[in-house]
Protein backbone atom coordinates (compact mmCIF):
# COMPACT_ATOMS: atom_id res chain seq x y z
CA UNK A 1 0.00 0.00 0.00
CA UNK A 2 0.97 3.66 -0.46
CA UNK A 3 1.17 5.19 3.03
CA UNK A 4 -0.56 8.83 3.95
CA UNK A 5 2.24 10.94 4.50
CA UNK A 6 2.31 14.30 5.90
CA UNK A 7 4.35 16.62 3.83
CA UNK A 8 7.92 18.07 5.30
CA UNK A 9 8.23 21.30 6.33
CA UNK A 10 11.51 22.04 6.66
CA UNK A 11 14.28 22.32 3.89
CA UNK A 12 16.10 18.67 3.69
CA UNK A 13 19.09 18.48 0.90
CA UNK A 14 18.57 15.54 -1.51
CA UNK A 15 22.09 14.75 -0.60
CA UNK A 16 24.48 15.05 2.64
CA UNK A 17 28.25 16.43 2.06
CA UNK A 18 30.56 14.22 3.15
CA UNK A 19 32.62 16.60 4.96
CA UNK A 20 29.44 17.92 7.37
CA UNK A 21 29.19 14.18 8.09
CA UNK A 22 32.69 13.47 9.56
CA UNK A 23 30.99 11.84 13.30
CA UNK A 24 28.20 9.36 11.56
CA UNK A 25 29.16 6.35 11.59
CA UNK A 26 33.03 6.41 12.22
CA UNK A 27 34.46 3.04 13.46
CA UNK A 28 37.07 2.89 15.99
CA UNK A 29 40.90 2.81 14.86
CA UNK A 30 44.64 1.84 15.71
CA UNK A 31 44.72 5.32 17.32
CA UNK A 32 40.95 5.20 18.56
CA UNK A 33 40.22 3.37 21.47
CA UNK A 34 36.61 1.03 21.34
CA UNK A 35 34.97 2.46 24.46
CA UNK A 36 33.14 -0.01 24.57
CA UNK A 37 35.64 -3.11 24.59
CA UNK A 38 37.68 -1.78 27.59
CA UNK A 39 36.98 -3.30 31.13
CA UNK A 40 36.01 -1.60 33.57
CA UNK A 41 34.25 -3.69 35.67
CA UNK A 42 37.29 -3.88 38.23
CA UNK A 43 36.41 -0.14 39.06
CA UNK A 44 32.73 -0.77 40.17
CA UNK A 45 31.62 -0.54 43.38
CA UNK A 46 29.78 -3.06 45.34
CA UNK A 47 26.16 -1.67 45.83
CA UNK A 48 24.79 -4.70 48.05
CA UNK A 49 22.96 -3.15 50.70
CA UNK A 50 24.46 -5.02 54.13
CA UNK A 51 21.74 -6.68 56.20
CA UNK A 52 19.34 -4.77 58.41
CA UNK A 53 20.63 -4.21 62.01
CA UNK A 54 19.11 -7.23 64.51
CA UNK A 55 16.88 -6.53 67.53
CA UNK A 56 18.31 -6.86 70.41
CA UNK A 57 15.35 -8.61 71.75
CA UNK A 58 11.54 -8.54 71.05
CA UNK A 59 8.93 -7.61 73.73
CA UNK A 60 6.02 -9.46 74.26
CA UNK A 61 2.64 -8.39 72.64
CA UNK A 62 -0.18 -10.13 74.17
CA UNK A 63 -2.51 -11.54 71.69
CA UNK A 64 -1.01 -9.88 68.73
CA UNK A 65 -2.75 -11.67 66.38
CA UNK A 66 -5.88 -12.29 67.37
CA UNK A 67 -5.80 -15.72 66.98
CA UNK A 68 -7.62 -16.06 70.31
CA UNK A 69 -10.67 -15.17 68.90
CA UNK A 70 -10.90 -12.22 70.95
CA UNK A 71 -9.59 -8.98 72.09
CA UNK A 72 -8.15 -9.93 75.83
CA UNK A 73 -5.24 -8.36 76.51
CA UNK A 74 -6.25 -5.26 75.20
CA UNK A 75 -8.38 -2.43 76.42
CA UNK A 76 -10.91 -0.46 74.68
CA UNK A 77 -10.37 3.50 74.73
CA UNK A 78 -12.97 4.58 72.70
CA UNK A 79 -16.30 2.67 70.33
CA UNK A 80 -15.68 -1.23 70.03
CA UNK A 81 -13.60 -3.42 68.74
CA UNK A 82 -13.97 -7.35 67.64
CA UNK A 83 -11.84 -10.36 66.75
CA UNK A 84 -13.02 -10.99 63.04
CA UNK A 85 -12.20 -13.58 60.58
CA UNK A 86 -13.27 -14.48 57.08
CA UNK A 87 -17.14 -14.79 56.22
CA UNK A 88 -18.83 -15.14 53.50
CA UNK A 89 -21.25 -12.90 51.20
CA UNK A 90 -24.24 -13.52 53.22
CA UNK A 91 -22.12 -12.43 56.88
CA UNK A 92 -20.26 -9.39 56.23
CA UNK A 93 -17.88 -10.61 53.80
CA UNK A 94 -14.89 -10.05 55.55
CA UNK A 95 -11.72 -10.74 54.20
CA UNK A 96 -9.12 -13.71 55.33
CA UNK A 97 -6.56 -12.90 58.23
CA UNK A 98 -3.09 -11.51 57.41
CA UNK A 99 -1.56 -14.67 58.86
CA UNK A 100 -4.11 -17.41 60.64
CA UNK A 101 -7.44 -17.56 61.23
CA UNK A 102 -8.11 -14.16 63.13
CA UNK A 103 -7.61 -10.36 62.70
CA UNK A 104 -9.12 -6.97 64.71
CA UNK A 105 -11.50 -5.08 63.27
CA UNK A 106 -12.55 -1.64 64.77
CA UNK A 107 -15.96 -2.79 65.20
CA UNK A 108 -19.30 -0.81 64.51
CA UNK A 109 -18.42 2.88 66.15
CA UNK A 110 -17.68 6.01 64.01
CA UNK A 111 -14.50 5.98 66.01
CA UNK A 112 -12.50 2.58 68.07
CA UNK A 113 -9.33 2.99 69.65
CA UNK A 114 -7.79 0.00 71.45
CA UNK A 115 -4.49 -0.68 73.46
CA UNK A 116 -1.66 -2.55 75.34
CA UNK A 117 0.50 -0.90 77.82
CA UNK A 118 4.28 -3.50 77.66
CA UNK A 119 6.84 -3.35 79.94
CA UNK A 120 10.05 -2.72 79.28
CA UNK A 121 11.37 -5.33 82.03
CA UNK A 122 15.13 -5.59 82.60
CA UNK A 123 15.69 -2.14 80.21
CA UNK A 124 13.55 -0.31 82.73
CA UNK A 125 13.91 2.70 83.17
CA UNK A 126 15.70 4.08 79.77
CA UNK A 127 19.14 5.66 80.98
CA UNK A 128 20.52 8.87 80.17
CA UNK A 129 21.94 8.74 76.39
CA UNK A 130 20.53 5.52 75.54
CA UNK A 131 20.24 4.72 72.48
CA UNK A 132 17.57 2.30 72.68
CA UNK A 133 14.71 2.48 69.94
CA UNK A 134 11.57 0.50 69.35
CA UNK A 135 10.08 -0.67 66.54
CA UNK A 136 6.57 -1.55 66.07
CA UNK A 137 5.17 -3.23 63.57
CA UNK A 138 2.21 -4.84 62.22
CA UNK A 139 0.10 -5.26 58.85
CA UNK A 140 -3.47 -3.55 58.26
CA UNK A 141 -5.99 -3.38 55.80
CA UNK A 142 -9.53 -1.96 55.20
CA UNK A 143 -12.09 -3.13 52.71
CA UNK A 144 -12.47 -1.03 50.04
CA UNK A 145 -10.49 1.67 50.68
CA UNK A 146 -13.29 3.95 52.48
CA UNK A 147 -12.24 3.46 56.20
CA UNK A 148 -8.90 5.00 57.59
CA UNK A 149 -6.44 2.77 60.01
CA UNK A 150 -4.08 4.60 62.26
CA UNK A 151 -1.76 3.24 64.89
CA UNK A 152 0.51 4.70 67.67
CA UNK A 153 3.39 4.38 69.65
CA UNK A 154 4.27 5.95 73.17
CA UNK A 155 6.99 5.98 75.53
CA UNK A 156 5.76 5.56 79.15
CA UNK A 157 7.19 6.69 82.03
CA UNK A 158 6.50 6.25 86.04
CA UNK A 159 2.82 6.31 86.68
CA UNK A 160 1.97 5.55 82.59
CA UNK A 161 3.09 8.81 82.28
CA UNK A 162 3.64 9.47 78.54
CA UNK A 163 6.48 10.82 77.57
CA UNK A 164 6.65 10.45 74.16
CA UNK A 165 4.72 9.04 71.28
CA UNK A 166 4.35 9.15 67.60
CA UNK A 167 1.17 8.25 65.33
CA UNK A 168 1.02 6.58 62.34
CA UNK A 169 -1.88 7.16 59.59
CA UNK A 170 -4.34 7.13 57.67
CA UNK A 171 -4.13 4.40 55.69
CA UNK A 172 -6.51 2.91 52.90
CA UNK A 173 -4.81 -0.42 51.77
CA UNK A 174 -7.44 -2.33 50.35
CA UNK A 175 -4.72 -5.48 50.82
CA UNK A 176 -2.76 -6.47 53.57
CA UNK A 177 0.07 -4.07 54.45
CA UNK A 178 3.24 -4.22 56.50
CA UNK A 179 3.83 -0.76 58.13
CA UNK A 180 6.43 0.56 61.12
CA UNK A 181 6.56 3.07 63.26
CA UNK A 182 9.77 4.04 65.25
CA UNK A 183 10.50 5.60 68.31
CA UNK A 184 13.85 6.41 70.45
CA UNK A 185 12.75 5.82 73.99
CA UNK A 186 13.47 8.98 76.18
CA UNK A 187 15.30 8.68 79.67
CA UNK A 188 13.38 6.99 81.93
CA UNK A 189 10.81 4.76 79.73
CA UNK A 190 9.08 2.24 82.07
CA UNK A 191 7.11 0.53 79.45
CA UNK A 192 5.65 1.07 75.47
CA UNK A 193 1.97 1.45 74.44
CA UNK A 194 0.69 0.25 71.37
CA UNK A 195 -2.53 1.78 70.07
CA UNK A 196 -4.90 0.66 66.71
CA UNK A 197 -7.20 3.11 66.02
CA UNK A 198 -9.86 3.25 63.25
CA UNK A 199 -12.41 5.69 61.52
CA UNK A 200 -15.01 4.94 59.64
CA UNK A 201 -16.06 6.77 57.08
CA UNK A 202 -18.58 4.59 54.78
CA UNK A 203 -20.70 2.46 55.74
CA UNK A 204 -22.25 0.89 59.43
CA UNK A 205 -19.08 -1.25 59.28
CA UNK A 206 -15.76 0.11 60.85
CA UNK A 207 -13.77 -1.86 58.48
CA UNK A 208 -10.17 -0.87 59.69
CA UNK A 209 -8.27 -4.38 60.07
CA UNK A 210 -5.12 -5.01 62.02
CA UNK A 211 -3.09 -8.13 62.36
CA UNK A 212 0.41 -9.53 63.80
CA UNK A 213 1.53 -6.37 66.14
CA UNK A 214 4.49 -6.92 67.01
CA UNK A 215 7.34 -4.61 69.21
CA UNK A 216 11.04 -4.94 69.22
CA UNK A 217 13.94 -2.94 70.64
CA UNK A 218 17.47 -1.87 68.91
CA UNK A 219 20.26 -0.72 70.45
CA UNK A 220 20.43 2.29 68.09
CA UNK A 221 18.55 3.58 65.07
CA UNK A 222 16.57 0.15 63.32
CA UNK A 223 16.99 -0.17 59.48
CA UNK A 224 14.06 2.05 58.04
CA UNK A 225 11.83 0.08 55.84
CA UNK A 226 11.97 1.46 51.93
CA UNK A 227 8.01 0.21 51.42
CA UNK A 228 7.48 2.69 54.60
CA UNK A 229 8.35 5.55 51.35
CA UNK A 230 5.71 6.34 48.41
CA UNK A 231 9.10 6.96 46.87
CA UNK A 232 11.78 6.24 48.05
CA UNK A 233 14.87 8.31 47.24
CA UNK A 234 16.55 9.47 44.00
CA UNK A 235 19.05 11.91 42.91
CA UNK A 236 18.49 14.70 40.64
CA UNK A 237 20.20 18.19 39.67
CA UNK A 238 23.83 17.07 40.23
CA UNK A 239 26.60 19.20 39.72
CA UNK A 240 30.30 19.17 40.16
CA UNK A 241 29.93 20.14 43.99
CA UNK A 242 25.98 19.53 44.75
CA UNK A 243 23.30 16.89 44.25
CA UNK A 244 19.30 16.56 45.66
CA UNK A 245 18.18 13.86 47.06
CA UNK A 246 14.52 13.51 46.89
CA UNK A 247 11.70 10.70 48.48
CA UNK A 248 8.28 11.01 49.66
CA UNK A 249 7.07 9.46 52.54
CA UNK A 250 3.56 8.18 53.76
CA UNK A 251 3.48 11.08 56.39
CA UNK A 252 4.53 14.32 57.14
CA UNK A 253 7.81 13.96 58.76
CA UNK A 254 11.22 15.70 58.72
CA UNK A 255 13.55 13.37 57.46
CA UNK A 256 17.71 14.41 57.06
CA UNK A 257 20.17 13.32 54.77
CA UNK A 258 23.57 12.66 56.08
CA UNK A 259 26.88 12.65 53.93
CA UNK A 260 30.66 12.59 53.16
CA UNK A 261 33.08 10.94 51.48
CA UNK A 262 33.45 7.61 52.95
CA UNK A 263 30.52 5.36 54.78
CA UNK A 264 32.23 5.52 57.74
CA UNK A 265 32.37 9.12 57.47
CA UNK A 266 28.99 10.45 57.01
CA UNK A 267 30.14 13.52 58.47
CA UNK A 268 28.22 16.30 56.92
CA UNK A 269 24.22 16.83 57.15
CA UNK A 270 21.52 18.72 56.03
CA UNK A 271 17.76 18.77 57.43
CA UNK A 272 13.96 19.52 56.38
CA UNK A 273 12.77 22.84 57.56
CA UNK A 274 9.92 21.55 58.95
CA UNK A 275 7.45 18.32 58.64
CA UNK A 276 6.42 17.49 55.28
CA UNK A 277 5.64 14.32 52.86
CA UNK A 278 7.53 15.58 49.85
CA UNK A 279 11.34 15.85 50.82
CA UNK A 280 14.41 17.85 48.65
CA UNK A 281 17.59 17.81 50.44
CA UNK A 282 20.55 19.53 48.57
CA UNK A 283 24.05 18.37 49.85
CA UNK A 284 26.89 21.00 49.10
CA UNK A 285 30.27 21.17 49.51
CA UNK A 286 30.73 17.95 47.24
CA UNK A 287 34.28 17.55 45.57
CA UNK A 288 34.19 17.67 41.52
CA UNK A 289 33.69 13.90 39.68
CA UNK A 290 34.49 12.34 43.35
CA UNK A 291 32.39 9.50 44.66
CA UNK A 292 30.10 10.08 48.40
CA UNK A 293 28.18 8.68 50.21
CA UNK A 294 24.91 9.45 51.81
CA UNK A 295 22.24 7.99 54.58
CA UNK A 296 18.58 9.43 55.17
CA UNK A 297 17.21 9.48 58.21
CA UNK A 298 13.91 9.44 59.44
CA UNK A 299 11.37 8.64 62.99
CA UNK A 300 14.75 7.56 64.31
CA UNK A 301 15.66 4.98 61.57
CA UNK A 302 18.33 5.16 59.36
CA UNK A 303 18.00 4.24 55.77
CA UNK A 304 21.30 1.85 53.99
CA UNK A 305 24.36 3.92 53.05
CA UNK A 306 24.45 4.69 49.53
CA UNK A 307 27.28 6.16 46.62
CA UNK A 308 27.26 8.51 43.85
CA UNK A 309 29.78 10.48 41.73
CA UNK A 310 29.88 14.16 41.10
CA UNK A 311 29.98 15.87 37.65
CA UNK A 312 33.69 15.73 36.83
CA UNK A 313 35.58 19.38 36.28
CA UNK A 314 35.12 20.46 32.26
CA UNK A 315 38.58 19.90 31.47
CA UNK A 316 38.00 16.19 32.91
CA UNK A 317 39.75 13.48 30.54
CA UNK A 318 38.42 10.70 32.34
CA UNK A 319 35.57 7.82 30.85
CA UNK A 320 31.89 9.11 30.42
CA UNK A 321 29.17 6.53 30.92
CA UNK A 322 25.31 7.48 30.96
CA UNK A 323 22.16 5.25 30.23
CA UNK A 324 19.40 6.31 28.30
CA UNK A 325 15.86 5.34 28.00
CA UNK A 326 12.39 6.84 27.34
CA UNK A 327 8.74 6.04 27.32
CA UNK A 328 8.31 3.70 30.62
CA UNK A 329 4.86 4.66 31.47
CA UNK A 330 2.43 1.89 32.02
CA UNK A 331 4.87 -0.94 31.51
CA UNK A 332 6.95 -1.35 35.42
CA UNK A 333 7.32 -4.77 34.95
CA UNK A 334 9.12 -4.05 31.93
CA UNK A 335 11.49 -1.19 33.45
CA UNK A 336 11.99 -2.77 36.22
CA UNK A 337 13.87 -5.47 34.35
CA UNK A 338 15.90 -3.28 32.34
CA UNK A 339 16.93 -0.76 34.82
CA UNK A 340 18.25 -4.10 36.78
CA UNK A 341 20.36 -4.14 33.18
CA UNK A 342 21.16 -0.43 33.17
CA UNK A 343 22.26 -0.26 36.72
CA UNK A 344 24.35 -3.23 36.32
CA UNK A 345 27.01 -0.75 34.14
CA UNK A 346 26.82 1.46 37.55
CA UNK A 347 26.39 4.56 35.07
CA UNK A 348 27.68 7.95 36.25
CA UNK A 349 24.03 9.76 35.56
CA UNK A 350 21.09 8.58 34.03
CA UNK A 351 18.70 10.26 31.04
CA UNK A 352 15.10 10.20 30.68
CA UNK A 353 13.64 11.27 27.36
CA UNK A 354 9.54 11.63 28.74
CA UNK A 355 6.44 9.61 29.09
CA UNK A 356 8.22 8.36 32.75
CA UNK A 357 4.68 8.05 33.54
CA UNK A 358 1.00 7.09 31.46
CA UNK A 359 -0.51 9.67 33.54
CA UNK A 360 0.43 12.56 35.87
CA UNK A 361 -1.14 11.71 38.99
CA UNK A 362 0.66 10.54 42.07
CA UNK A 363 0.11 6.98 42.33
CA UNK A 364 1.60 6.71 38.46
CA UNK A 365 4.87 8.25 40.00
CA UNK A 366 5.02 6.02 42.19
CA UNK A 367 4.31 2.84 40.86
CA UNK A 368 5.56 3.34 37.54
CA UNK A 369 8.40 5.32 37.77
CA UNK A 370 10.02 6.46 41.14
CA UNK A 371 9.30 2.70 42.45
CA UNK A 372 10.81 0.40 39.90
CA UNK A 373 13.76 3.27 39.48
CA UNK A 374 15.25 1.91 43.19
CA UNK A 375 18.75 0.32 42.76
CA UNK A 376 19.29 2.51 39.85
CA UNK A 377 18.02 6.36 40.82
CA UNK A 378 19.47 5.97 44.32
CA UNK A 379 22.96 6.01 42.90
CA UNK A 380 23.09 7.67 39.60
CA UNK A 381 21.42 10.93 39.10
CA UNK A 382 18.83 11.29 36.91
CA UNK A 383 17.75 14.02 34.04
CA UNK A 384 14.47 14.22 32.09
CA UNK A 385 12.82 15.51 29.34
CA UNK A 386 9.49 16.01 30.11
CA UNK A 387 7.13 14.03 27.72
CA UNK A 388 3.05 14.54 26.91
CA UNK A 389 1.84 11.91 29.34
CA UNK A 390 3.19 13.52 32.24
CA UNK A 391 0.94 16.19 31.31
CA UNK A 392 -1.87 13.80 31.25
CA UNK A 393 -4.91 13.46 33.34
CA UNK A 394 -6.32 10.18 33.35
CA UNK A 395 -7.25 10.80 29.56
CA UNK A 396 -5.10 12.48 26.56
CA UNK A 397 -6.33 16.12 28.42
CA UNK A 398 -3.69 18.44 29.44
CA UNK A 399 -3.86 19.22 33.35
CA UNK A 400 -2.11 22.15 34.92
CA UNK A 401 -2.41 19.67 38.12
CA UNK A 402 -0.42 17.26 36.40
CA UNK A 403 1.98 19.06 34.96
CA UNK A 404 2.07 20.96 39.28
CA UNK A 405 2.67 17.48 40.05
CA UNK A 406 5.33 16.74 37.93
CA UNK A 407 7.71 19.89 39.28
CA UNK A 408 6.86 18.52 42.71
CA UNK A 409 8.51 15.30 42.01
CA UNK A 410 11.43 17.05 39.73
CA UNK A 411 14.17 19.16 40.81
CA UNK A 412 16.49 20.52 37.80
CA UNK A 413 18.31 23.57 36.93
CA UNK A 414 16.74 26.75 36.26
CA UNK A 415 12.57 26.36 35.67
CA UNK A 416 13.42 22.66 35.27
CA UNK A 417 12.38 22.61 31.86
CA UNK A 418 14.79 24.37 29.69
CA UNK A 419 18.44 23.98 30.45
CA UNK A 420 22.08 22.56 29.86
CA UNK A 421 24.65 20.89 31.97
CA UNK A 422 28.13 19.63 31.49
CA UNK A 423 30.09 16.03 32.28
CA UNK A 424 33.51 16.42 31.51
CA UNK A 425 33.77 16.88 28.08
CA UNK A 426 30.02 16.11 27.07
CA UNK A 427 27.24 19.13 27.22
CA UNK A 428 23.56 18.17 27.08
CA UNK A 429 21.12 20.37 26.33
CA UNK A 430 17.49 19.72 28.25
CA UNK A 431 14.53 20.67 26.74
CA UNK A 432 10.55 20.00 27.62
CA UNK A 433 9.22 20.57 24.00
CA UNK A 434 5.68 20.25 25.57
CA UNK A 435 6.33 23.61 26.15
CA UNK A 436 5.70 25.65 23.07
CA UNK A 437 4.66 22.38 20.79
CA UNK A 438 3.04 24.17 17.89
CA UNK A 439 3.26 27.50 19.11
CA UNK A 440 7.09 27.98 17.93
CA UNK A 441 8.60 27.57 21.35
CA UNK A 442 8.40 30.49 23.33
CA UNK A 443 11.81 29.52 25.12
CA UNK A 444 13.27 29.51 21.78
CA UNK A 445 15.32 32.82 22.24
CA UNK A 446 15.83 32.83 25.73
CA UNK A 447 16.82 29.86 27.08
CA UNK A 448 17.59 27.41 24.54
CA UNK A 449 20.12 29.44 21.63
CA UNK A 450 21.41 30.94 24.61
CA UNK A 451 22.26 27.89 26.27
CA UNK A 452 23.85 26.16 22.99
CA UNK A 453 26.02 29.27 22.16
CA UNK A 454 26.99 29.50 25.87
CA UNK A 455 31.06 28.55 26.57
CA UNK A 456 29.10 25.62 28.33
CA UNK A 457 28.49 24.25 25.08
CA UNK A 458 31.02 25.11 22.58
CA UNK A 459 33.68 24.17 24.66
CA UNK A 460 32.95 20.78 25.18
CA UNK A 461 34.17 18.26 22.75
CA UNK A 462 30.37 16.09 22.49
CA UNK A 463 27.58 17.92 21.54
CA UNK A 464 24.21 16.63 22.81
CA UNK A 465 20.70 17.09 23.62
CA UNK A 466 17.98 15.52 25.09
CA UNK A 467 13.62 15.92 24.35
CA UNK A 468 10.66 14.00 24.26
CA UNK A 469 9.44 14.63 20.54
CA UNK A 470 11.53 13.73 17.43
CA UNK A 471 11.19 15.01 14.38
CA UNK A 472 10.95 12.21 11.94
CA UNK A 473 8.02 9.66 12.81
CA UNK A 474 7.13 6.83 10.37
CA UNK A 475 5.05 4.42 12.48
CA UNK A 476 2.08 5.34 15.35
CA UNK A 477 0.46 2.66 16.27
CA UNK A 478 -2.87 3.91 18.61
CA UNK A 479 -3.86 5.54 14.76
CA UNK A 480 -3.96 2.63 13.08
CA UNK A 481 -7.56 1.70 13.16
CA UNK A 482 -8.63 5.87 12.53
CA UNK A 483 -9.91 6.36 9.08
CA UNK A 484 -7.34 9.04 8.79
CA UNK A 485 -4.50 8.12 10.89
CA UNK A 486 -2.41 11.07 9.66
CA UNK A 487 -4.69 13.90 10.97
CA UNK A 488 -5.35 12.62 13.84
CA UNK A 489 -1.26 12.09 14.25
CA UNK A 490 -0.61 15.80 12.49
CA UNK A 491 -2.68 17.56 15.54
CA UNK A 492 -1.10 16.42 18.25
CA UNK A 493 1.79 13.74 18.14
CA UNK A 494 3.82 15.27 14.96
CA UNK A 495 6.44 17.72 16.11
CA UNK A 496 6.90 20.37 12.95
CA UNK A 497 8.10 22.57 15.45
CA UNK A 498 11.31 20.56 16.06
CA UNK A 499 11.63 20.32 12.44
CA UNK A 500 11.34 24.40 11.83
CA UNK A 501 12.76 25.65 14.89
CA UNK A 502 15.27 23.16 16.50
CA UNK A 503 16.93 20.84 13.57
CA UNK A 504 18.47 24.09 11.75
CA UNK A 505 19.52 25.67 15.67
CA UNK A 506 21.39 22.34 16.26
CA UNK A 507 23.06 22.90 12.92
CA UNK A 508 23.99 25.92 13.72
CA UNK A 509 25.82 25.32 17.11
CA UNK A 510 27.26 21.63 15.90
CA UNK A 511 25.20 19.58 18.13
CA UNK A 512 26.08 15.88 17.08
CA UNK A 513 23.48 14.19 18.30
CA UNK A 514 20.16 14.34 19.97
CA UNK A 515 18.21 11.81 22.24
CA UNK A 516 14.52 11.61 21.60
CA UNK A 517 11.31 9.23 23.07
CA UNK A 518 7.50 9.19 22.36
CA UNK A 519 7.91 6.88 19.44
CA UNK A 520 7.34 3.83 20.95
CA UNK A 521 10.74 1.75 18.68
CA UNK A 522 14.32 1.97 18.04
CA UNK A 523 15.36 4.36 15.41
CA UNK A 524 18.55 5.81 14.17
CA UNK A 525 18.70 8.60 11.79
CA UNK A 526 22.27 9.98 10.43
CA UNK A 527 23.04 13.56 9.11
CA UNK A 528 19.45 15.06 9.00
CA UNK A 529 18.84 17.38 8.11
CA UNK A 530 22.99 18.00 7.44
CA UNK A 531 24.89 16.84 10.52
CA UNK A 532 23.05 15.93 13.45
CA UNK A 533 22.30 11.77 14.29
CA UNK A 534 19.04 11.66 15.86
CA UNK A 535 18.11 8.35 18.10
CA UNK A 536 14.29 7.21 19.46
CA UNK A 537 15.04 4.82 22.33
CA UNK A 538 11.12 4.72 23.21
CA UNK A 539 11.42 1.41 24.49
CA UNK A 540 11.11 2.05 28.25
CA UNK A 541 8.45 -0.25 29.47
CA UNK A 542 5.43 1.06 27.47
CA UNK A 543 3.26 -0.49 24.82
CA UNK A 544 5.67 -0.91 21.36
CA UNK A 545 5.38 0.20 17.83
CA UNK A 546 4.79 -2.91 15.70
CA UNK A 547 5.28 -1.30 12.50
CA UNK A 548 2.07 -2.62 10.50
CA UNK A 549 1.31 -0.76 7.02
CA UNK A 550 -1.67 0.70 8.77
CA UNK A 551 0.33 2.69 11.38
CA UNK A 552 1.92 4.19 8.83
CA UNK A 553 2.32 8.54 9.44
CA UNK A 554 5.02 9.63 7.08
CA UNK A 555 7.88 8.32 4.73
CA UNK A 556 10.88 9.57 5.77
CA UNK A 557 12.63 6.22 4.78
CA UNK A 558 15.43 8.12 2.75
CA UNK A 559 16.60 9.61 6.15
CA UNK A 560 16.18 6.48 8.59
CA UNK A 561 19.18 4.36 8.85
CA UNK A 562 17.81 2.02 11.34
CA UNK A 563 14.46 0.99 13.28
CA UNK A 564 13.91 -1.52 15.11
CA UNK A 565 10.13 -2.49 16.31
CA UNK A 566 8.77 -4.45 19.10
CA UNK A 567 11.17 -4.52 21.35
CA UNK A 568 11.58 -2.92 24.79
CA UNK A 569 15.76 -1.22 24.86
CA UNK A 570 17.69 1.26 26.23
CA UNK A 571 20.70 2.84 25.48
CA UNK A 572 24.29 2.16 27.19
CA UNK A 573 26.95 5.70 26.38
CA UNK A 574 30.29 5.45 26.66
CA UNK A 575 32.78 8.14 25.98
CA UNK A 576 36.70 7.61 26.28
CA UNK A 577 39.01 10.24 25.17
CA UNK A 578 38.06 11.19 21.25
CA UNK A 579 35.10 8.74 21.26
CA UNK A 580 31.73 8.29 22.29
CA UNK A 581 30.17 4.66 21.79
CA UNK A 582 26.55 3.89 21.90
CA UNK A 583 24.61 0.24 21.96
CA UNK A 584 21.24 0.11 22.11
CA UNK A 585 20.14 -3.01 24.16
CA UNK A 586 17.21 -5.00 24.62
CA UNK A 587 15.55 -6.57 27.34
CA UNK A 588 17.49 -9.86 26.97
CA UNK A 589 20.56 -8.42 26.45
CA UNK A 590 20.93 -8.69 22.85
CA UNK A 591 22.51 -5.67 20.91
CA UNK A 592 20.11 -3.90 18.73
CA UNK A 593 22.65 -1.44 17.44
CA UNK A 594 25.62 -0.14 17.90
CA UNK A 595 27.18 3.40 16.98
CA UNK A 596 30.31 5.91 17.05
CA UNK A 597 30.83 9.58 16.54
CA UNK A 598 34.20 11.47 17.20
CA UNK A 599 34.89 14.45 19.18
CA UNK A 600 34.69 17.56 16.96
Amino acid sequence: MTPDTVAPDTEIPDTVRPDTRDAADTEPTDTLVDPLTEDVIASHVDREDPPPPEPARCLAVDNGDAERAGIDSWRVVAGSFVAQKRTGAFAGNYPPAHGGTWYFRAGDAADSTMEQVIPLGDDAPVAVGSPLTALMSLWLRDYSGDDEAYFALAALGAAGAVLEERVAGPFLDEDWTRHELTLRLPEGTESVRVRLRGVRKKGDSNDAYFDDVAVCLYDGPPRGDIAELYAPPYLMNVTQTAVTVLFETRRALVAAVDYGEAPDALDQTVTDASARTMHELRLTGLAPGARHYYRVRYDDTALPTWDFQTAPPDDSDERVEFVVFADNQDGPEFFTQLKAQMAAFQPQFVLQAGDCVQDGHPVNFREEFLGPLFGLGNHAPIVIGAGNHETYDFAIVTSNEARALWNAYVAQPNDEHCFGFRWGPLFVMVIDTELGHAQGFPQYDECIEKTLQSPLAQTARFRTAIFHRPPLIEYWDSVATFSSPTSFFSAGMDAPDVRAYLAPLFEQYHVQLVFNGHNHLYQRVDAWPRTVTWLISGGGGGGLESGIPESRVNDWSPFVTKQVFGRHHFLHVVIDGDVMAIEAIAMNGEILDTWYTIAR
